[in-house]
């Protein structure tokens, strides 16, 4: 085919999309709303995927916690040494949390704070997350 057989059949493509411009837009627009919701979805489980899959390198392997009443409760210290003498245990890292309530257009919140030992954490460049100048926080 030369190149006006090409040119013509965009010319008559075009003008019938044009003449059935009512059923156009309604088979189109359908179509666009399907593709756009389908292509948001992907890009976001994608994106939890990955971060799920980043996050369980530095994840701990057991947390050990107190619960009470469907709550959770202090933990002595001296659990977690008991919890580190035992067979294959590499490393116990206590953490400490808390709710704190943040107040954001007239509405309160609630964050919760998570806390840990900088000493048995693991480092920045292990969790892929290395600052390019400054130190890490103590």
């Amino acid at each position: 085919m030369n190149w006006s057989t090409h040119v013509n059949l965009w010319h008559a493509a075009a003008e019938n999309l044009w003449r059935h411009r009512g059923k156009t837009v309604a088979a189109f627009v359908p179509l666009l709303v399907a593709v756009t919701m389908f292509s948001a979805l992907s890009f976001v489980r994608d994106g939890m995927v990955l971060d799920a899959l980043l996050s369980t390198d530095v994840m701990p392997d057991l947390t050990v916690q107190r619960m009470i009443g469907g709550r959770s409760e202090r933990l002595s210290v001296s659990i977690g040494e008991r919890v580190a003498r035992m067979e294959n245990v590499d490393r116990v890292a206590p953490r400490v949390w808390g709710y704190v309530p943040i107040s954001f257009g007239g509405t309160v919140l609630t964050y919760t704070l998570m806390g840990i030992d900088v000493k048995t954490m693991p480092k920045p460049d292990a969790l892929g997350l290395s600052i390019a100048q400054g130190r890490f926080l103590s």
